[in-house]
């Protein structure tokens, strides 16, 4: 078992020291190359799976005009706009969508609690891995002004899945689909690349972080709400 976790932290310690070595790559090929649209790619690829809008926008306005207004420049200009909307400060977009029972419910119906709204399938491994820990948390801080919104990225072909699903995990918190799957109109507001994907919203509807293992969730919850 101690070799098993020295290996794993080895390795985790080189995958660390590659991605800064893969980054300061891409970041050199950015400054030597502001004039090829690879430079966006390049962009891209920095911002990983937890962008940070503010840093990227630096990085996209040094390249030279011509890339930011070609056809692929206009539409990253749109994802950065759609980043920054959903960025730690602002405050959440608002969105409408349907319950398991079709009932309409939006997001400013949970103002005045903090919120985490999960974006998940019940096709994603990933995703049904936390739910164990999430029913926990739940459970613990639901009756301190704390709730869950679940956003499904299943498709309508996939409905019985999902309410399968919300059933076998325990998910007793409100769950909402357009049943689009990856053209749901609220992850694509959110500009979900890819899931599990989460925000917490505090009660005033402003996203106070994202992007948090159940772990981090009870941890920051224990620090915003008193017993």
């Amino acid at each position: 078992m101690q070799i098993k976790k020295s290996f794993e932290k080895d390795w985790e310690l080189k995958k660390e020291i590659v991605g800064i070595e893969r980054n300061e790559v891409y970041k050199e090929f950015i400054r030597k190359m502001p004039d090829s649209p690879i430079s966006i790619e390049a962009i891209q690829s920095l911002g990983g799976s937890a962008p940070n809008p503010a840093k990227l926008k630096i990085l996209f306005e040094s390249l030279t005009e011509s890339v930011q207004n070609s056809p692929f420049g206009k539409e990253y200009k749109k994802i950065l706009t759609k980043l920054s909307q959903t960025s730690v400060g602002v405050l959440a977009p608002n969105f409408t969508k349907s319950d398991t029972s079709g009932k309409l419910v939006a997001l400013t119906d949970f103002r005045g609690k903090y919120v985490l709204l999960d974006f998940w399938a019940s096709w994603c491994g990933p995703c049904r891995a936390e739910h164990p820990n999430l029913v926990t948390t739940f459970k613990e801080f639901n009756n301190r002004n704390f709730t869950i919104i679940g956003v499904s990225l299943d498709q309508q072909k996939s409905k019985g899945a999902w309410l399968n699903a919300i059933v076998k995990d325990g998910l007793t918190w409100t769950q909402l689909s357009d049943l689009k799957g990856w053209a749901n109109e609220a992850s694509s507001l959110y500009n979900v690349q890819a899931i599990p994907k989460n925000y917490l919203i505090g009660p005033d509807g402003v996203i106070l972080a994202k992007d948090l293992k159940p772990d981090a969730l009870k941890s920051k919850l224990d620090q915003i709400l008193t017993k």
